[in-house]
């Protein structure tokens, strides 16, 4: 059993955003999540891009909060 899945799906919409963005513009910030709050790394780095025929999955090195 899963647990909280809505916790779990609150979560992982955090680090999704609608549109196409490279790696300068998400660092640069202003960008909204799907659920529209700003995107704020922090002191999180992109650390591999990976493209997917579903879109393109920036890898990150923190869980964002």
């Amino acid at each position: 059993k899963l647990g909280n899945k809505e916790m779990l799906v609150g979560l992982l919409k955090k680090h999704v955003l609608p549109g196409k963005y490279n790696q300068d513009q998400i660092k640069a910030g202003g960008l909204k999540d799907i659920n529209g709050n700003e995107l704020t790394l922090g002191n999180t780095h992109i650390t591999e891009t990976i493209q997917t025929k579903g879109g393109t999955i920036q890898v990150i090195d923190h869980v964002l909060n």
